[in-house]
């Protein structure tokens, strides 16, 4: 086989930045003629489009944060480029990841490479960065438009009232006919200008030279956006915070790539849906999800992450001749369908998914001979809601398989990085009950925690080391330390009938009618109930009741909502 040699000296000739590139690859480029013709194509498109500068400023960045780690969030996990260099930790090649969402021949603007760090380092790389480029670097701006209820606010403050407003008030009530005539005229006027600036989440702009004082709004905060930025061609990378990756490296300093890929413990961890603290995958969806499909591995753990969200999901369960579960998927879709290249299908899955009229009826018009116009109309529809491209759920994947590892074989370590690192959508007492199960024995006091032992102890200096009835300390501090649940709650099945009686651990609703809750009613025990109507549970503790099970969940038929001392069977709110 001809090495690749031969193919990157004509590339070097044309833009010297590429020696460099390849220079700079962490990993070595396998000896195989698929790798050279994907490489090969990739660095004809960076030269093409002049994106090296982008790949190198990402390569000083992940330098000067050497140590510390990160993942990749967005498409740029299918670049094969990215991974040699080290920027992503899976091969886009083995997990059959096309370019095409991150780079295609149609594509003029700057591909973006968003890279997350823990969320407890971000501020010291962001100071490494500011140590490294001083007045050469700044944060971006978002600008802040007014909507709705923001331009009426500010209508009305222009007419002199000055009062506070409640959240629900009546124009009629505040003000005379003719000047809440004036304030809706104003409020028209505004809506859609520009309000004011705030600083964007993480995107940093790097230049040549001294970042030209016109354009900051301070002295590391420029007035351009991100759509700005992007107009004048400047490069911007988004420095983002992840908590799941403090919690992993809190655990285990294993990267991510290194863990193994067939574990069996690790393989039951999810399939049985014990997913209590895998950020990115622990809520109750997804835990249904783990149940439904069984993921036995990274791949199909990225196809659980995907579903979770509405456009997969609208398109998967909308039996549709094929599921749109990617982004990528919807690109391959419509090359299919129209038998064009992957920018051209890019395209117009840009236009599904950011509604462009103007592209979309093009394509339509391209469509008009398709006995099956209407259902591929339907499917691309679907994209206008929230998706994950491929890259990025193989990239959460594979962090949630580490974190699963770890429960699995490190679970005290687990359960100690959990608790000290994650903000979670269930109660305190969940975490404090899962750490139970390992054996620890939970003392009162405030994260950061460490394990003396087998006690769980706060090492904040006001640690009470106190106990009490379980019910008190639960009321006071949100969970108790004995290892015993509480007492009274159960989950009996008689045949299709379900009774139950369980504490509130965490809920939601959908539509603003369905209420699903998650109730918890033995250590690591959960079951999950809808009630066909919203209810209050925000200060209640406990639900008691009996439905019928479906699937994955108890459809409530009779329930009663406790208040806020330990119910007996005639206490709460029907």
């Amino acid at each position: 086989m001809i090495g690749l040699e031969p193919y990157l000296t004509k590339l070097y000739k044309k833009n010297p930045d590429i020696k460099t590139l390849v220079a700079s690859f962490r990993r070595p480029v396998p000896e195989n003629l698929v790798y050279y013709r994907r490489l090969y194509r990739e660095l004809r498109l960076i030269i093409k489009n002049n994106f090296a500068k982008c790949f190198l400023q990402v390569m000083d960045i992940l330098e000067i944060t050497e140590g510390i780690p990160h993942i990749i969030r967005g498409s740029s996990g299918s670049s094969l480029t990215c991974y040699l260099l080290g920027i992503t930790s899976f091969d886009p090649i083995v997990y059959n990841i096309s370019l095409a969402r991150f780079m295609n021949s149609k594509r003029k603007g700057l591909p973006d490479i968003d890279i997350d760090f823990p969320y407890n380092k971000r501020d010291y790389i962001f100071q490494k960065i500011y140590e490294k480029w001083g007045n050469k670097v700044a944060r971006i701006s978002n600008h802040n438009m007014y909507h709705e209820r923001s331009a009426l606010r500010e209508a009305i403050r222009d007419e002199g009232f000055r009062k506070r407003l409640p959240k629900y008030f009546s124009m009629n009530k505040l003000f005379e006919p003719e000047t809440a005539k004036a304030i809706k005229e104003k409020k028209e006027d505004l809506i859609g200008t520009f309000r004011c600036y705030s600083l964007h989440c993480g995107g940093v702009v790097i230049f040549d030279e001294e970042i030209p004082q016109e354009m900051l709004l301070k002295d590391t905060q420029l007035k351009l956006n991100k759509d700005d930025v992007e107009n004048e061609g400047f490069i911007k990378i988004d420095i983002l915070s992840n908590r799941g990756l403090a919690q992993l490296f809190s655990i285990s300093s294993t990267p991510l790539n290194e863990y193994p890929r067939n574990d069996l413990g690790t393989m039951k961890t999810l399939i049985y849906g014990d997913n209590i603290g895998l950020t990115f995958a622990e809520s109750p969806g997804m835990r249904k999800l783990f149940l439904k499909y069984q993921p036995k591995n990274v791949d199909e753990i990225a196809k659980c992450l995907a579903l979770i969200r509405p456009s997969a999901s609208h398109s998967y369960h909308g039996h549709k001749e094929k599921a749109l579960i990617y982004d990528d998927d919807a690109i391959q879709y419509i090359q299919e369908i129209l038998d064009c290249d992957e920018g051209t299908a890019d395209q117009y899955r840009k236009a599904f998914s950011k509604n462009k009229r103007r592209e979309k009826e093009e394509f339509i018009k391209l469509i008009e001979h398709k006995p099956n116009k209407k259902d591929i109309i339907e499917n691309l529809n679907n994209l206008r809601y929230y998706s994950f491209c491929k890259s990025h759920a193989y990239s959460y994947a594979q962090l949630v398989w580490a974190l699963a590892y770890n429960k699995t074989h490190n679970p005290r370590e687990f359960i100690l990085g959990t608790l000290n690192h994650t903000c979670s959508m269930y109660r305190t007492w969940v975490h404090m009950c899962e750490a139970k199960r390992y054996g620890l024995e939970p003392t009162i006091g405030k994260r950061p925690w460490k394990i003396v032992k087998d006690k769980l102890v706060s090492r904040s200096s006001f640690s009470v080391i106190v106990k009490s009835e379980p019910w008190a300390e639960y009321k006071k501090y949100g969970y108790w330390t004995s290892r015993e649940f509480l007492p009274g709650m159960y989950y009996k099945k008689q045949n299709n009938k379900v009774f139950f009686r369980g504490l509130i651990a965490a809920y939601r609703t959908y539509k603003g009618k369905t209420l699903f809750v998650t109730l918890g009613y033995d250590n690591g025990k959960y079951i999950d109930i809808a009630i066909k109507k919203k209810t209050a549970v925000s200060k209640r503790d406990i639900i008691e009741g009996e439905g019928y099970y479906s699937g994955f969940m108890v459809n409530a038929t009779k329930f009663v909502i406790a208040y806020n001392k330990m119910p007996n069977h005639n206490q709460g709110q029907v």
